[in-house]
């Protein structure tokens, strides 16, 4: 498959978050067939579920399995020929999920929202990881870059999703950057997230619960 996943078309979005949504909606705009899955009950996500109709976006979900061939990845609520191409993660999915390994048996490939975000970028992307001062660092850099006349908003972890924010037209504005807060779960399903500058602050004990020990952290 292409390394670049935006040459594919297919794309099924796993969780129906902000992040999620955000994916959707960037990828529709580029002409990809998009769906969402969930397994959130029905009624908490009746608002979503108007968002997606709105935006012709089918949502899928545990109670409407015939929807979504499990066995096969089928794209079931476009026709039985097409099959998902890529699984995009919201960042509270872990790829321990059923769903994730089934993708990847299935030659699915599996991506953050965060690197769909990143490679549909026009602008510079600067990356900010660590354990903790992630946002003080993403709001501090932000802040320099605009008042030195910059475009340069923020995204990720920090509250907006990259998604949502590379489609701001003044991102094509020489000299623009996104400045993107990067949790360890954001990260964990990249594959081709380059950014132009990086930062990594300090890495101590954290979300030991998900990883189980600090190598894999």
């Amino acid at each position: 498959m292409s390394a670049n996943v935006l040459e594919l078309k297919n794309f099924l979005i796993f969780g129906a978050a902000r992040s999620g949504l955000a994916a959707a909606r960037l990828l529709k705009s580029m002409g990809k067939t998009v769906a969402v899955y969930d397994e959130a009950p029905v009624e908490k996500i009746t608002q979503v579920r108007a968002e997606l109709q709105a935006e012709c976006i089918p949502l899928l979900t545990a109670q409407s399995r015939d929807q979504l061939d499990w066995g096969n990845l089928n794209a079931g609520a476009f026709d039985a020929n097409t099959k998902w191409q890529v699984l995009v993660l919201s960042p509270g999915i872990t790829p321990a999920h059923p769903l994730v390994q089934l993708a990847a048996k299935n030659n699915c490939l599996v991506r953050s929202e965060i690197e769909i975000g990143f490679l549909a970028s026009p602008a510079a992307f600067a990356g900010i990881t660590g354990t903790n001062g992630k946002t003080t660092t993403t709001h501090l850099l932000s802040h320099i870059l605009q008042h030195a006349g910059r475009v340069a908003p923020m995204a990720g972890n920090v509250g907006f999703p990259l998604c949502d924010v590379v489609r701001d037209p003044a991102l094509k504005t020489p000299g623009a950057a996104i400045v993107c807060e990067l949790s360890s779960y954001q990260l964990e399903t990249i594959e081709t997230l380059r950014p132009q500058t990086a930062c990594v602050l300090n890495v101590t004990p954290d979300h030991l619960d998900r990883y189980g020990n600090m190598e894999n952290y």
